[in-house]
């Protein structure tokens, strides 16, 4: 079977990791910033908001929005008209943050595991 893009959304710069997907929308990344909002039924219907700080690790759905690592070690949660500043690590965040149980799992870039709650 052959299969055909529907909606192409250039970013104009490198997306690091993959794409996520949770409430019907896939979220995306860039390493200068941007996260791209891409509703999964109206894919021409993208969106990007500035985090202000370089990214290199993939974003990670939480319940009320979007957790991303930044370069700088902060953790942001990006919701739909905000961006709060969680926390910040002493190094880079290069693995998306994991959350389970209501516990926030960070690993560093120097291998450091921290569990937040």
């Amino acid at each position: 079977m052959l299969v055909r893009a529907i909606r192409a959304v250039a970013t104009g710069e490198a997306i690091f990791g993959g794409p996520v997907i949770a409430r019907d929308t896939a979220f995306a990344v860039t390493v200068g910033g941007w996260l791209w909002r891409v509703p999964l039924g109206d894919p021409y219907a993208a969106t990007r908001d500035s985090l202000g700080v370089a990214v290199r690790a993939p974003p990670a759905p939480a319940g009320n929005g979007v957790l991303v690592g930044a370069l700088n070690g902060e953790i942001l949660l990006v919701g739909r008209d905000s961006v709060e500043r969680l926390t910040r690590l002493r190094s880079p965040i290069e693995q998306p943050p994991i959350v389970r149980h209501g516990v926030l799992l960070l690993i560093d870039g120097k291998g450091t595991i921290e569990a937040w709650r």
